[in-house]
Order: structure tokens, then C-alpha cells, then sequence
């Protein structure tokens, strides 16, 4: 990352090794840029270490989770400019989603365990409405009874 030049504060989140760690920084301040260059280092550690690694063990990854679809293709991008600083392929050893579809692969991987079908379809805006709308068309019709 010859590019990226820290802050100290920077530095200090880049130095993360494990366990929990929390950023507090105001918008703008580059915690998305910041976070992107410590993924990279990781996902090159991880890689890295794929080479030397027992057989028996299972595949690891970077997992980054955030909230937007916008937020995640930013990270996604950088991390991937990053990664090819390094030499590195984009796109191995790491995954980029946001909360929203992180929780639906973990239902989708466990719908026996949560009793629902295996066929099971999110709702979006326009289909939650119609469901919504339903609902009311038919509590009022049981309603005039």
C-alpha cells in the first residue's frame, strides 16, 4: 500500500490483529478507506497463509458487513484497488455484503432449523405493500360481516 500514507489514528486500526475493535469517526474522516486498506492486509495475511495451512482445516475468509448496497461497493472497489497494489487477485478471500443479505444467507442456510420452506421468497417495497394492502382488504371485509 505504498499509495496510503496513515494518520496515526489510521495506523493504529491498520495494526489490528484480532478481538473486538470499535472506530468512532466523524463522516468524512476516512474510516471507509481506512477499514478497506486493513481488509486488504488481512485477506493478503489469510491468503498467504492458505499455502501453509493443514489440509483438513476448512477455508477462511474476511467477511466485511455493512448497511447499504451503496457502502458495500464502495468497500468492494477499494479493497479491490488495494489487493491489486498488493499483486493480489480481486475478489479472493474476502466477501462484501450488507446486513440485510448476510441474514438472509444464514435463513436460506438453516430453513429446516427455522420451520420455514426451502422456496421461500423475500418481499420487496412493492410486494410487502400489496401484502399489507391485502391484509386490510381483508379485515375490513370480516370487519362488514
Amino acid at each position: 500500500m505504498t499509495s496510503f500514507t496513515p494518520r496515526p489514528e489510521q495506523a493504529d486500526i491498520l495494526s489490528y490483529t484480532g478481538g473486538t475493535m470499535g472506530i468512532s469517526a466523524v463522516p468524512g474522516s476516512g474510516k471507509t478507506f481506512t477499514l478497506s486498506a486493513l481488509a486488504a492486509v488481512l485477506i493478503g495475511k489469510l491468503l498467504g497463509s492458505r499455502e501453509n495451512r493443514d489440509p483438513n482445516e476448512p477455508d477462511q475468509e474476511v467477511l466485511i458487513v455493512t448497511f447499504s448496497n451503496a457502502a458495500a461497493l464502495n468497500f468492494s472497489a477499494r479493497i479491490a484497488s488495494f489487493l491489486t497494489e498488493q499483486g493480489l487477485l480481486p475478489g479472493i478471500g474476502y466477501r462484501v455484503c450488507t446486513l440485510h443479505s448476510m441474514a438472509l444467507e444464514i435463513i436460506r442456510g438453516h430453513t429446516r432449523q427455522l420451520g420455514i420452506a426451502d422456496d421461500f421468497v423475500m418481499l420487496d417495497e412493492t410486494g410487502s405493500d400489496a401484502l399489507l394492502q391485502r391484509a386490510v382488504d381483508l379485515w375490513l371485509e370480516a370487519d362488514q360481516r
